[in-house]
């Protein structure tokens, strides 16, 4: 076995091209990293952008719509109490002892007797 050879074959180079070391100095405008490193980094700052962009419109439509629906609650509130409180003069003035004794006048013929009267309790 000849252990020349197989050294000599796996010394051999596997690509078909040359690694070239780039020995150039920086120019001031350059940038560090290369060209394809800055272009993916803007493609994915633009991308960003964009969604970033996105999310502030959706949010601020959704911050509207809400605040749509807060006034229509309050204005809805609004009505609710101002009923509540028509309604609470109205149970007041139904409930009042002048208003109690004409209904009992009308529908029932019933009379408080005055002070010369004389009336019968069964």
């Amino acid at each position: 076995m000849n252990f020349q050879n197989h050294i000599h074959f796996t010394a051999q180079q596997t690509a078909g091209f040359e690694v070239r070391q780039q020995l150039r100095r920086r120019r001031v405008s350059d940038l560090p990293g290369g060209k394809m490193l800055w272009l993916a980094v803007a493609k994915v700052s633009c991308i960003a952008l964009v969604v970033v962009c996105a999310s502030v419109l959706w949010m601020g439509s959704f911050s509207s719509q809400a605040q749509l629906t807060i006034q229509a609650t309050e204005a809805n509130l609004h009505n609710i109490r101002n009923e509540q409180i028509r309604l609470l003069a109205e149970r007041a003035r139904l409930m009042s002892a002048k208003n109690i004794h004409s209904q009992a006048q009308q529908a029932l013929a019933l009379y408080v007797p005055e002070k010369g009267q004389v009336y019968k309790i069964r």
